[in-house]
């Protein structure tokens, strides 16, 4: 029994040595290059823009009686980068003030005498919830028609409305018009009349090289932004960004891509939070190869407890192996989930899209380059005009030496340990056997 569990440590030692000397003959460098990509979500604002009797907001000194008609605009003006559609609601109630100065309402007063001016031809009223909706959608900078134009008070208007004050109270929503959002309301394009065609961005391309291992990665244009299209993002839409991706290495090289989170001082920790949740619930991406085949379908950040010390636990995309001197080119479609509420309005956060890179080929062992000698010539002074000049043949060493990420000596031993590691499970195997016949020949 001893000598059994003796044969099954060995032998687990040698495949372990076995899978430690493939590894090390087949991947004899690798290296890893990032670059910064800022992710944001779009912010929607809008405001309302009401002009009363003479002037802006509310003159406390105006004073209306029965049977007079006073200007009241109320417009709402697009304050945002994107086209946004938008719903209002108007709402009158007389007031009166207790003795600290706190607003009363009169319950007990009717609004019914005063008489508001709607456009109903831009606006449709939804008398279930109360609401204007504006028949159209409002690009950024642009300012509706007017919702309301006047009110009026009624001749009716008894003496009990003496020195009351009439309060009026607008409240305005806003929604971007892309991806549907105005179903968030119960409302189509189509109910109030809206021909609205879905914004289209311009597939922008990124450009990385790989160099060689000493150098690593090139990111060649967007400033090193990867992703440089995936910006001001809306709930519910897509947008698609390629990287064209170079080996310029003169052997073929296995590359590998994934996003990692970084270290975001500049956001307190609920932002932090957030745009984790974001990464690895609200945006899922997809890789897709220049042949048709889809290398990646996910999240950016997939792993809860994944943080960039542990690479193993973040989603790590195999981009193939590149032969020297050829580019493929890869579609990233990114989509936002259509929940991402106004928590996350306005929320920007960094990620670092890492790139690995490591030898696709046995014989590719990486050494590091032996500079050139550097000649000077140096006139001597002499007395004698026909004198030659004198030759310096002493190399001028490199200001830095790169890092060594592989040499023959390492592939060399590797293929020994191969060797040994094999003639080591075969010896242990065949002794197992051997016990085991002669153990049966004996009983």
């Amino acid at each position: 029994m001893k000598k059994r569990i003796m044969y099954s440590v060995i032998l687990a030692l040698a495949i372990l040595m076995f899978l430690l000397s493939v590894s090390t003959a087949l991947a004899t460098w690798a290296t890893s290059g990032w670059t910064l990509n800022k992710i944001s979500i779009s912010r929607i604002s809008a405001r309302v823009e009401n002009y009363f009797h003479r002037g802006y907001n509310y003159p406390e000194s105006v004073v209306i009686m029965p049977g007079d008609t006073v200007k009241n605009i109320v417009r709402v003006r697009n304050i945002c980068s994107i086209d946004i559609v938008v719903r209002l609601s108007y709402k009158i109630t007389w007031v009166s003030y207790d003795e600290a100065g706190d607003v009363v309402p009169d319950a007990e007063l009717s609004s019914d005498n005063v008489l508001v001016t709607y456009n109903t031809v831009d606006w449709e009223y939804e008398p279930e919830d109360g609401y204007f909706y504006y028949k159209g959608v409002l690009a950024p900078g642009k300012l509706s028609p007017a919702v309301v134009n006047e009110i009026k008070l009624d001749e009716s208007t008894g003496n009990e409305y003496q020195n009351r004050r009439a309060h009026i109270d607008i409240y305005m929503e806003a929604l971007q018009a892309a991806g549907e959002a105005i179903t968030i309301w119960g409302k189509t394009f189509e109910d109030l009349d809206i021909e609205y065609e879905e914004p289209s961005y311009p597939v922008e391309v990124s450009k990385v090289s790989f160099v060689n291992p000493s150098t690593g990665f090139r990111f060649e244009n967007n400033d090193g932004d990867l992703f440089s299209g995936f910006k001001r993002l809306l709930p519910a839409e897509c947008r698609t960004q390629q990287v064209e991706i170079t080996n310029l290495y003169d052997y073929n090289t296995q590359i590998f891509l994934f996003a990692s989170i970084t270290e975001q001082s500049y956001l307190n920790n609920i932002n932090y939070r957030q745009i984790k949740k974001l990464l690895r619930e609200h945006l899922t991406l997809s890789v897709i190869a220049d042949t048709g085949e889809v290398l990646y379908f996910g999240p950016i950040w997939a792993d809860a407890y994944s943080t960039p010390t542990f690479i193993e636990e973040i989603n790590k995309v195999d981009l193939g192996v590149f032969a020297p001197n050829s580019s493929k080119t890869l579609t990233v479609n990114l989509w936002v989930d259509k929940d991402v509420d106004n928590k996350y309005m306005g929320l920007f956060g960094d990620v670092a899209w890492v790139f690995q890179a490591q030898a696709a080929d046995p014989d590719d062992i990486w050494e590091t380059p032996t500079p050139e000698p550097t000649i000077t010539t140096e006139p001597t002074v002499t007395a004698e005009p026909t004198s030659t000049p004198k030759v310096d043949v002493t190399p001028t060493p490199p200001d830095t030496t790169p890092p060594v990420t592989g040499d023959k000596s390492l592939f060399y031993a590797a293929i020994v340990g191969i060797i040994l590691s094999l003639g080591l499970i075969a010896a242990v195997l065949y002794r197992m056997k051997n016990d085991s016949d002669i153990k049966a020949n004996a009983s």
